[in-house]
């Protein structure tokens, strides 16, 4: 399957890619070479062919499906985008809020993103109030099943 969308509009077609082959032994993925050239004259074997698909021909289950697969592609291109943006950002200094301590761990908001400043970078007897601004020192950006994790050592605090 593919969608095409258009940003501006946000019409969508649907179509089913179908390979040309001499003889069919999958209907859903494959198409006779008959059968292409009867859509058009120009189609050869090892061709892709797009069928379009009426969408409104989709069951509710069928449609559920498909936009379950969409926001999960977008989400894992927005979590791509911002690994990349936060990958230049290594051996940098940011500004983070201290949202709340998870263990010993310190949870800080970076604005779209969270890090974790781990116990063992953590300046022994310091504590850190929710809320509070600390500049913290990118050591690592890690993409974890939860989203990124960046281990900060010493932090500085904004006077």
């Amino acid at each position: 399957m593919r969608v095409i969308i258009n940003k501006d509009t946000c019409d969508f077609s649907v179509y089913a890619e179908k390979e040309v082959v001499e003889e069919v032994e999958d209907p859903l993925m494959q198409i006779s070479l008959a059968e292409a050239k009867m859509m058009d004259v120009k189609y050869d074997l090892g061709d892709i062919v797009q069928i379009p698909i009426k969408s409104k021909e989709f069951g509710r289950i069928a449609t559920q499906n498909a936009k379950n697969v969409i926001l999960q592609k977008i989400r894992e291109e927005e979590r791509k985008v911002l690994y990349n943006d936060w990958y230049c950002k290594e051996k940098d200094v940011v500004t983070g809020i201290v949202q709340r301590y998870v263990g010993r761990n310190v949870s800080i908001d970076l604005g779209k993103i969270d890090a974790i400043l781990p116990e063992s970078e953590q300046v022994k007897g310091e504590v850190f109030r929710p809320t509070e601004r600390i500049k913290l020192y990118i050591l690592e950006v890690k993409d974890t099943p939860k989203g990124r994790v960046f281990p900060c050592p010493e932090p500085i605090r904004i006077s």
